[in-house]
């Protein structure tokens, strides 16, 4: 069971590293937008200063300037979406590192669970041996003493019991 935990806490592991992955390029690509939209605002608000530099000497350019301005505010909005998306790929990267680290906990929690097991595999193959070799004095005892037969019994009782511990344990 420990061993499947440690696998399944493994795979969630892997798949959090891919989650980290996607978010870091999300993030990139929302940096990326967000320069492009700022440089776009930038080449508008020069084009509308142009403009309204020249508007008295040509009439028509008002409306360019009007235009440019609307170009500007639009670019400007674009540049805060950009900004928005920046912020929800920082946080979803965030939320990514927080599982990984919780991964990472589960997978040391079933390392140890797995070493509990095996030690009380250990201990219980231990019993079920001095269990056994109480049996087997009290069975070469038993010619000359006979109320040895009944000690004998019990052991041979508790040496059962201890390997039934012993194969839960292993089972463990």
């Amino acid at each position: 069971i420990a061993k499947s935990e440690t696998q399944t806490a493994q795979t969630k592991s892997k798949a959090i590293a891919l989650e980290m992955q996607a978010a870091m390029s999300q993030l990139q690509l929302a940096q990326a937008e967000a320069k492009s939209a700022q440089a776009e605002a930038k080449a508008a608000k020069m084009q509308l200063c142009a403009a309204e530099d020249n508007a008295p000497k040509v009439g028509s350019q008002l409306e360019d300037a009007q235009a440019a301005k609307l170009e500007a505010e639009a670019a400007k909005r674009e540049a805060q979406t950009a900004k928005s998306q920046l912020e929800i790929a920082k946080s979803e990267t965030q939320t990514a590192q927080t599982k990984s680290k919780a991964i990472a906990l589960e997978m040391q929690a079933a390392m140890s669970q797995l070493q509990l097991a095996q030690a009380e595999a250990k201990s219980a193959q231990a019993e079920a041996k001095a269990a056994k070799m109480q049996l087997c004095a009290a069975e070469d005892n038993a010619p000359k003493v006979g109320s040895q037969l009944e000690d004998a019994q019990a052991a041979k009782l508790e040496a059962e019991a201890a390997k039934r511990e012993a194969q839960t344990a292993k089972s463990q």
